[in-house]
């Protein structure tokens, strides 16, 4: 008798285990996914700053303001393109993984998509000064 309450509470213990494990790794993914879509919207915002700054160059005769103009798009193309690569690379297909393989992975992705969106976000923040500097002169 004892042994089959035993094994019935290590059966609980593993299905409610299991649970808590597939619940950590779709908060975490879901965190993911959260970040990933603030980093999408920027991206509006990095075409539209793009825009900008390429028509200050074209109506500017100012060296200083043209290259200012060629760092930022450069900064914002290439926090684009860091972009564009994190999500080609992402693959949240998870068959065949364990937990830990899981959560390995998905810490990795989170630490990833975080440095994405402080370069998309820095190289946003730094040209909208720049272009308001420009406007406001």
């Amino acid at each position: 008798m004892t042994k089959k309450v035993l094994l019935a509470i290590v059966v609980s213990l593993t299905l409610f285990g299991c649970n808590d494990d597939e619940k950590k790794e779709k908060d975490l993914l879901r965190q993911i996914i959260e970040i990933h879509n603030k980093v999408m919207n920027d991206d509006e915002d990095v075409i539209n700053n793009t825009a900008q700054l390429k028509s200050i160059s074209a109506n500017s005769q100012d060296a200083f303001v043209k290259d200012s103009v060629l760092y930022y798009v450069k900064s914002l193309t290439s926090a684009d393109s860091v972009m564009m690569k994190w999500m080609g690379r992402f693959n949240p297909d998870f068959k065949g993984k364990n937990h830990e393989q899981i959560m390995g992975y998905l810490t990795i992705q989170e630490q990833e998509i975080l440095k994405v969106d402080s370069q998309v976000s820095s190289s946003l923040d730094a040209s909208n000064t720049f272009i308001a500097k420009v406007k406001g002169k």
